[in-house]
């Protein structure tokens, strides 16, 4: 979940929030199991996996990303899809 669409904020995403509860209050209606993890952080992410396979429910894994993480476009709007170039 990185907050951006095509060009613009998600409906449930700004520059600052991911509002990943709102995806859990409606998954966890449903009778799925959530976890929210930074989607940046291997470690966690292998965590999550493991909770799924020892779940016995639906496990969804909510992860928070920033698209283009560490360079100089992230968290920008207007890059999906688009190739970066030497000076990015």
């Amino acid at each position: 979940m990185n907050k951006q669409g095509q060009s613009t904020w998600t409906s449930l995403g700004s520059a600052e929030e991911w509002h990943a509860e709102t995806y859990q209050r409606r998954l966890e209606g449903f009778g799925w199991a959530t976890v929210t993890v930074d989607g940046h952080d291997v470690e966690q992410i292998a965590a999550a996996c493991a909770q799924a396979r020892d779940s016995a429910v639906p496990f969804m894994i909510i992860a928070k990303t920033e698209k283009g993480k560490h360079t100089t476009v992230s968290n920008q709007l207007n890059w999906h899809g688009k190739p970066l170039d030497a000076e990015h």
